[in-house]
């Protein structure tokens, strides 16, 4: 009896997140106006009799939908509120496209809580704290436009490097190029030097900028871009991500 009441309840939890993953994917897409109780049945590839047995109405299952999202968000929202300061804007971006990479799930969320213009301004009033109302505006919509796109071109969307996505938060863009250009070779095995008590070879640098994406140019003495003598050593490859990271280079 007790086997038997135990698969019960897991049958049951199984299809409650049934319901909600194929809400979640049309909530996102359509929205709550353009979903019907019929569409999310059939996305979940169950009867609707059986879908109103778990949720009354439609709108039931959105705030269900929407709740999970909100406690997916809420952690990445912290980092707000743990820097107050553009540190945890990138921060909070990059684990954003960290997500992304995964799959299309926080997109998902995210689109389903931008539908809420509640949401918007609290999020744009959060932000609003650490930089100009304007410039959270603009970051809002960057998040939200993302997103969308990686909704609707899925497996084809090219997700943009953090980077790219915050440069906006640098009052002088320009500026802040020509630091990533003043930081030579010398100037990062100095900080290596300084910071970790060795100095990295340059092959190391050079291998550890293709690794980071900054696509350095290729040695004159270097027979072939795909392979490489002296490559950066695993347990090295971190400390230039930081000296990278120092000079403004990531």
């Amino acid at each position: 009896m007790g086997r038997t009441k135990a698969y019960g309840e897991k049958l049951r939890t199984a299809t409650r997140e049934k319901i909600l993953c194929a809400a979640v994917t049309l909530f996102a897409e359509k929205g709550l106006a353009g979903t019907s109780a019929k569409d999310i049945a059939k996305e979940a590839d169950i009867s609707i009799g059986l879908m109103y047995h778990y949720y009354k109405t439609k709108d039931e299952v959105y705030e269900a939908v929407v709740d999970t999202a909100f406690l997916e968000i809420t952690e990445m929202r912290n980092t707000l509120n743990e820097h107050k300061s553009v540190d945890g804007i990138e921060i909070f971006a990059s684990k954003i496209v960290k997500e992304m990479q995964k799959g299309l799930k926080i997109s998902q969320w995210i689109s389903i809580l931008f539908q809420s213009p509640d949401f918007n301004r609290e999020l744009i009033c959060e932000l609003a704290n650490i930089i100009p109302h304007q410039k959270a505006q603009f970051f809002v919509g960057t998040i939200r436009g993302i997103c969308g796109l990686h909704l609707m071109l899925k497996s084809e969307y090219s997700i943009p490097p953090v980077q790219l996505i915050t440069s906006f938060l640098f009052e002088d863009f320009i500026k802040r190029k020509a630091v990533i250009r003043m930081a030579t070779y010398k100037q990062i095995q100095d900080y290596v030097k300084e910071k970790h008590g060795y100095i990295p070879r340059a092959t190391w640098i050079a291998h550890a900028k293709e690794i980071y994406g900054l696509n350095p140019q290729m040695a004159v003495t270097r027979r072939s871009p795909d392979k490489r003598v002296n490559p950066c050593p695993p347990d090295k490859q971190d400390d230039l991500r930081k000296a990278f990271e120092h000079f403004n280079m990531i």
